[in-house]
């Protein structure tokens, strides 16, 4: 009898000693997540305050700088809306609510539209893109694949020194298409 109750005991400490790891794990993988989205609610927030305390210290609005200041704040405003969206996106399909919707794509539209919402944050010297002629169509979810080129896209741009040259190449290799960026 001695022996069978250390055994449940043994076997229950172990249970719950597995289940104390993946609470921690848990709790710092929601950190982590926590840390992760505020930097990247933080950078286009700030950016858009800069931007209209900017133009709150001009004693009179120049034209030409309100104008381009405001497409800025719109291009910033438009990437806190991608942010989120990806975030909410991803809870959904974390959630099991989310689902991926395949339809045959035109991969080079989609690498058009992801370079088209981070050029505005890239010198056009130091973007390239290299898109090759007869790419086959693929199944894919256009918003979800778009959003993980524009993630690419911002990490190169985040992790690229100050002279930043990236490579965006699309090719095709049989009936697959590949998806490359270069940092030079």
């Amino acid at each position: 009898a001695g022996f069978a109750v250390t055994a449940v005991i043994a076997f229950a400490g172990i249970v719950a000693g597995q289940a104390l790891r993946r609470q921690l794990r848990l709790a710092r993988l929601r950190t982590d997540l926590t840390a992760a989205v505020s930097h990247e609610l933080r950078a286009p927030l700030a950016s858009a305050q800069v931007l209209i305390d900017g133009l709150l210290g001009d004693e009179q609005l120049d034209p030409v700088k309100t104008r381009e200041y405001l497409e800025l704040i719109a291009g910033e405003q438009a990437r806190l809306s991608r942010v989120i969206e990806n975030f909410l996106r991803f809870a959904r399909m974390e959630g099991g609510r989310g689902r991926f919707d395949l339809v045959p794509t035109d991969p080079a539209t989609v690498v058009a539209s992801s370079v088209d919402a981070i050029r505005d944050r890239v010198p056009p010297a130091s973007l390239r893109v290299e898109v090759a002629e007869g790419l086959p169509r693929v199944m894919a979810d256009v918003n979800a694949l778009g959003t993980a080129l524009v993630n690419l896209l911002d990490n190169a741009l985040k992790f690229t020194p100050a002279q930043k040259d990236i490579l965006v190449r699309l090719y095709a290799d049989g009936a697959q298409a590949h998806f490359q960026w270069l940092k030079d």
